[in-house]
């Protein structure tokens, strides 16, 4: 009995000893398979390493790859009989492991967000008489000297649809009480500048719009911030812009205009992310970011930037403008303009547009888990904790249409389409702007499966951080809707479409037939206007309904991804559809394969 502890103190270290041996070799080869995608993905361009996801590779190889060679170090060097060989291994050891982990930003919540299951389906439906509009310019006109012409007809178009531009007294033209700039405001335009060329918001329409605000009647006595977090991976000044002339940069368009003397600046909240600070009415005057408590539903800690403008204005993005002789915020003249670009975002959440734009907005460091909170409703939660954009313009006048591209995108990459979205509900405008733009352009670029795009799809990831954040924003009691039936379009070819107005439908076919993950009804539109697509079984049951704007023309198609109307797959068979408008409804034969 007395031997008992002896014999079975070598059997536990010979266990650790095969646990060590078996954990070292899977790490290294996992190391070597993210420095090959490191590399691959980087190629000659070494700028990329400062990516969000070359940053995350390079974590994963000095984690993945460090870890085993400080435990081969410790091993090779304690073998020395010399006590202080040993102690100077296992230092090594140690500072090699902790540099590996302080390296790699792969964190559980970041693996939850990329494999975990659909959130939560939302569990409050928009409200049944709510409709917003989306105010659209097609064929968009480019710069003109300071201005942006189609800028100028997004604002004219918006004037038609009652929802005028400039904060008056003078009612009139794009004038009006209820309007968005006013004369004397701070004004805050969040733009995309994360990401070079063809990836961050257009400077063109960004002078465009500085322009205009600066050219408000009553005359403007504000200040105008343009503000962007890139989350230490981008810049107001990159060399390769999007824009007509690709050495237009954001600050440049800005230095333009302060050297004519208006109160036209840049701010770079990246210089401020990792700052936590407390608010103005607490006594703390530093720049930098106010975080919330942790959000268990959304997993989000929200947070938010508070500053002071390089005109000395104290900006808290969630209170307002902080008077330090009332001792008081003032919300009424702080005016917060969201101007993302439209684009996949096939990296991680599959489109990025005027919801995503805001993780910008908020910052990834100080443990707040804003990135991986995303398909959880986290950016439901910032809209409904901090601030809604007063106006959301969305620039879709070149975007990236490639299922697997993005965030980053190149000139080669993106694919014009001379479109401006503006609204002040986010989700209606990603909806649409997904269904009506991005999808359509995917598919004339010759992709047939877009997955993580789908709007159809309440299993893609795009619907499930969509509609979670419509979701959060409805339990606030803020409206928002993700259906297409509640969304106005007013454009500037003078096409005001109301939901549920049919158009004329001639010559429809199913293509591809049959089909494996998504087939489409294309047919011809006499007139733009509503069409619905209803799918049967071989049994006469209807399975799923969908409906769908569509502009007038040829080629003009309704896609179906073999789902029911609850989202569930269906099985493999033949299946009826039906395209309707107005007249006789068209009708055929489909087959989903599986």
């Amino acid at each position: 009995m007395s031997n008992e502890p002896r014999e079975q103190a070598p059997v536990a270290a010979h266990s650790r000893k095969h646990s060590h041996r078996r954990f070292a070799p899977v790490a290294i080869v996992l190391g070597l398979l993210s420095l090959g995608w490191l590399i691959l993905r980087t190629g000659r361009r070494p700028d990329r390493l400062s990516y969000p996801c070359q940053q995350a590779a390079l974590g994963h190889v000095s984690l993945l790859l460090g870890v085993p060679i400080a435990h081969y170090l410790r091993k090779a060097l304690s073998r020395s009989r010399d006590k202080r060989a040993g102690l100077i291994a296992a230092a090594l050891a140690t500072v090699a492991v902790f540099t590996a982990v302080g390296l790699s930003d792969f964190t559980p919540a970041d693996l939850l967000a990329l494999t975990s299951g659909a959130a939560p389906a939302p569990v409050i439906s928009p409200r049944g008489d709510y409709e917003t509009t989306v105010y659209v310019v097609n064929d968009a006109g480019g710069p003109s000297g300071t201005h942006h012409l189609g800028v100028d007809e997004l604002i004219s178009t918006m004037a038609a649809g009652g929802l005028p531009f400039y904060e008056s007294a003078t009612t009139g033209g794009e004038s009006g009480p209820d309007g968005v700039v006013g004369a004397d405001d701070v004004v805050l335009v969040k733009i995309n500048q994360q990401w070079s060329q063809r990836g961050g918001t257009n400077t063109d329409v960004l002078k465009g719009l500085l322009a205009r605000i600066l050219e408000h009647p009553d005359g403007f006595a504000g200040e105008i911030v343009v503000v962007e977090n890139t989350q230490g991976s981008g810049t107001f000044d990159w060399p390769e812009a999007n824009a007509e002339d690709h050495s237009q940069s954001a600050q440049d368009v800005v230095n333009e205009f302060a050297a004519l003397g208006h109160p036209v600046a840049t701010y770079l909240w990246d210089t401020i992310r990792s700052t936590s600070v407390g608010e103005y009415s607490g006594g703390d005057y530093q720049d930098g970011y106010v975080v919330g408590p942790y959000q268990a539903d959304t997993h989000i800690s929200v947070s938010y930037p508070k500053f002071q403008t390089p005109e000395g204005s104290y900006v808290s993005l969630a209170n307002g403008i902080w008077n330090e002789m009332s001792g008081t915020y003032d919300d009424s003249n702080l005016t917060f303009i969201n101007v993302p670009v439209l684009k996949c975002h096939g990296a991680v959440y599959g489109v990025t547009a005027c919801t995503k734009n805001h993780v910008g907005t908020m910052t990834t460091t100080l443990s707040t888990g804003t990135h991986s909170a995303v398909r959880w409703g986290g950016l439901g939660s910032f809209l409904a904790d901090v601030r809604m954009a007063d106006l959301n313009i969305l620039d879709a006048i070149y975007i990236l249409a490639i299922p697997s591209g993005g965030p980053w995108c190149s000139y080669a990459q993106a694919t014009r389409v001379d479109k401006l979205v503006a609204g002040v509900d986010p989700v209606a405008m990603d909806m649409w702007a997904t269904t009506y733009i991005l999808v359509p352009t995917i598919l004339d670029n010759g992709y047939t499966d877009y997955p993580k795009q789908d709007p159809e799809d309440p299993g893609s990831i795009f619907r499930i951080y969509l509609d979670a954040t419509m979701n959060e924003l409805l339990v606030h009691g803020i409206d928002a809707t993700n259906d297409l039936s509640q969304i106005r379009v007013l454009s500037n070819d003078a096409v005001d479409t109301v939901p549920n107005v049919a158009p004329p439908i001639t010559k429809a076919g199913a293509y591809p037939n049959p089909f494996l993950t998504r087939t489409a009804i294309r047919f011809d539109a006499t007139v733009g206007g509503e069409a619905r697509l209803d799918l049967f079984d071989v049994s006469g049951r209807l399975v799923r309904s969908l409906q769908q704007s569509v502009p007038a023309g040829q080629g003009r198609e309704i896609g179906w991804n073999g789902h029911d109307d609850a989202g569930r797959r269906l099985p493999a068979g033949n299946y009826y559809w039906r395209v309707s408008g107005t007249g006789e409804p068209l009708s055929g034969k489909v087959t989903l394969l599986r």
